[in-house]
């Protein structure tokens, strides 16, 4: 990167920051990904490269303030670059896109427009068949169906998962998302099939970190440790599974203790079924 700076070979560099942005992502690194993600859509607006802008639009520009908690900027991106698509500009990061507008529109409480993104997902991403590609939006499907309630559906796409990963050497960018996989395997009873995917992953990630401790049971000690990594997002989601598990455990205060940062989380974005979800549970542990 350092020689194609020197030589204004400008692809290049922006390749390069790119790559170096996806290593911060994948171990975890999540605010000096944004930050280096911002100069690169920056340099490559500067010298007029509207494809790698376009680029980093349909992924991190969407991912990255949702995972954050700014939600109505990656509802307004996602948005904006689905209707591109739709007016005739296809995109390798169709899928993504739809899949992330997807999963505001299931928290918020809109089942259809959410079942409606995830199907058209599912399609795009398996036109691309790219599993970095595929895989997320496999991942966030399975998610959607199993908060809507049709778990049938969430299981055939779990499945659908687990076979693409006994099979890849590694998972690449997919352990961005290993959380997810970890409490669907909990959700599922199906802990013992994905250990041993975790176990023989030889990259050094705080996302796997979490996922182990998920899959461990631990979901107050991983959402402290999504805390520490600045994603609210997902550390609101896992306090509140966690706060459910100990209502039921007629552990009251330590639920109660879980709630407020859950709560607090969820309404700033709006996120309607969640807030429901708690403050039921704010009732229960009364």
């Amino acid at each position: 990167m350092e020689i194609a700076t020197k030589i204004n070979l400008i692809t290049e560099v922006l390749r390069g920051m790119n790559n170096t942005e996806t290593l911060y992502a994948v171990r975890g690194d999540i605010m000096s990904a944004r930050a280096l993600m911002a100069e690169v859509r920056e340099l490559a607006e500067r010298y007029g490269h509207i494809a790698f802008v376009r680029f980093i639009d349909g992924s991190t520009g969407i991912m990255q303030p949702y995972i954050l908690g700014e939600w109505d900027s990656a509802l307004d991106r996602a948005n904006a670059f689905t209707r591109a698509v739709e007016e005739g500009s296809p995109h390798y990061h169709a899928a993504a896109a739809y899949s992330r507008r997807g999963l505001i529109e299931m928290a918020r409480g809109d089942d259809a427009a959410a079942l409606k993104d995830s199907a058209r997902a599912l399609e795009l991403a398996r036109q691309v068949g790219d599993p970095q590609i595929l895989l997320p939006v496999l991942l966030e499907s399975a998610l959607v169906y199993t908060e809507t309630g049709d778990r049938s559906r969430a299981i055939a796409l779990f499945d659908e998962t687990v076979g693409y990963l006994r099979e890849l050497p590694d998972m690449g960018f997919a352990i961005s998302f290993t959380h997810t996989i970890a409490w669907l395997a909990r959700v599922f009873g199906r802990e013992a099939e994905v250990e041993p995917i975790f176990s023989a992953e030889t990259v050094e990630s705080r996302w796997l970190r979490v996922a182990e401790t998920i899959l461990a049971g631990d979901l107050r000690g991983a959402a402290e440790m999504l805390a520490d990594m600045n994603v609210p997002a997902f550390e609101a989601f896992y306090r509140l599974r966690a706060a459910e598990a100990l209502v039921g455990e007629g552990r009251r205060a330590e639920a109660d203790e879980q709630l407020g940062p859950a709560l607090a989380f969820y309404r700033s974005v709006g996120a309607t079924r969640y807030v429901r979800e708690g403050e039921a549970l704010l009732a229960a542990s009364a």
